[in-house]
């Protein structure tokens, strides 16, 4: 790994290659983060690491235990089914109060973060951060405080989900930058009921990531390599996306 400059920015620095080191999966979710070996292998001291590693954990990514150090979450496929089935409820909404009423602004908004979103390419935190930041205006547009409060929640855990499970090859940012478009696009026509079915599409094929990149049982994950041994290939994401758009609206849950 690239040795870090120990300076003013440290903890961002690390913070950043721990980030780097999850989404390319040279760590797996539920290993253990010791503070010493991390920051001998950086470069810095352990106080810098021990910040990144607060921070992880603020948004969700790590797990710090009193006297027991730190190590990666390690979430089960059910509790990304919970926090995605109760996302797409308060997602919902929050087109339902918008449509009609959503302003040029807020458009111009929500087009600077999908233009954000492309212009990111390969940059999978970024990606993620914008993917994000696109669903918490949705919410911030419709001005219920309490709807985006728990909305910002929700997608901190479904960041670090996507954090931990979502590596490089899965990532698809042509296919995320297609449904947000076409979310924002229905938003625009103030066609509600089209709206909230794009949405709906986008949060299961989202759920349908993680679990494929996951354990279905919580273990830590697999190489790549191991996954395509163990289960059939999955049909590709834009006939996925086809296929849900075909199915009856099921009131938004998720099976």
């Amino acid at each position: 790994m690239t040795r870090l400059v120990q300076h003013a920015t440290a903890a961002d620095l690390a913070y950043r290659e721990i980030l780097l080191r999850i989404t390319t999966q040279a760590l797996t979710a539920g290993e253990r983060l010791p503070e010493a070996s991390l920051a001998a292998e950086m470069g810095v001291s352990r106080t810098p690491v021990r910040e990144a590693l607060r921070r992880l954990a603020q948004e969700g990514v790590v797990v710090l235990v009193p006297g027991g150090g730190a190590h990666l979450a390690d979430p089960s496929l059910k509790e990304m089914a919970d926090t995605m089935e109760v996302r797409v409820h308060l997602e919902r909404l929050a087109i339902r109060k918008l449509s009609g009423t959503i302003t040029p602004l807020q458009i111009c908004r929500l087009e600077e973060v999908i233009q954000k979103q492309r212009d990111a390419d390969l940059d999978i935190p970024s990606l993620i951060r914008q993917d994000s930041l696109f669903h918490h205006l949705l919410a911030e547009s419709t001005h219920n405080e309490a709807l985006t409060d728990s909305l910002d929640a929700l997608l901190a855990r479904s960041t670090a989900f996507r954090i931990l499970f979502a590596g490089r090859e899965d990532y698809d940012n042509h296919l995320i930058l297609e449904e947000h478009l076409r979310i924002l696009d229905a938003l625009k026509r103030r066609d509600t009921e089209l709206a909230e079915k794009h949405l709906e599409v986008h949060l299961h094929l989202a759920l349908a990531e993680y679990s494929r990149s996951g354990e279905s049982t919580g273990t830590p994950r697999k190489k790549k390599a191991s996954h395509a041994e163990l289960r059939p290939v999955p049909p590709p994401a834009e006939k996925r996306r086809r296929e849900t758009l075909r199915e009856p609206r099921q009131g938004g849950t998720f099976p």
